[in-house]
């Protein structure tokens, strides 16, 4: 909301009129404060949900958004956390899948990002874990697991990253 600076003369100025003058010159600077201010808010906190697109790369015949993944961003870190229903082709075998991000990035080092996952298979409510990492050549977090069966199993995640 704009503030009302009101003053009938300016000392430096000096004359009638010179309080609109005043007014004007305040509303534009405080017209590009706001903006700056919009703009600081949006890289310190923001957030959201976005259907992340699944690749498989090792041992999943289907992987299925269960819903929206949510994210938050605050600076140059984003969190993501969701859930997917994958169907690994083989059990007790290294299972990959790799996920987009909702926000950009270029993944460079072992430290952009990192996370966890666990998994509970449908049928017999197995459990496990797994970990969640960046993909630097796809720019992509990927998901590695070793299942214990090769049925549909719902997987937990939740990893941060870094935007660069």
């Amino acid at each position: 909301m704009p503030r009302s600076y009101t003053k009938s003369v300016n000392p430096v100025r000096g004359g009638a009129g010179s309080s609109s003058v005043i007014r004007s010159e305040f509303a534009a600077i405080e017209a590009g404060f706001t903006g700056v201010e919009a703009e600081i808010d949006a890289k310190i906190a923001t957030s959201g949900t976005y259907t992340p697109t699944y690749t498989a790369s090792a041992n999943i015949g289907s992987a299925v958004a269960y819903g929206t993944a949510q994210w938050m961003r605050a600076n140059n870190a984003v969190t993501v956390s969701g859930i997917v229903t994958v169907v690994a082709t083989t059990s007790n075998s290294t299972t990959v899948l790799d996920m987009s991000f909702p926000i950009a990035s270029d993944i460079t080092g072992g430290n952009d990002c990192v996370g966890s996952m666990g998994y509970v298979v449908t049928v017999g409510g197995v459990q496990g874990s797994g970990v969640v990492f960046g993909n630097s050549t796809n720019n992509r977090a990927t998901l590695r697991w070793t299942p214990t069966s090769a049925t549909s199993q719902t997987v937990y995640f939740i990893f941060t990253y870094v935007v660069k």
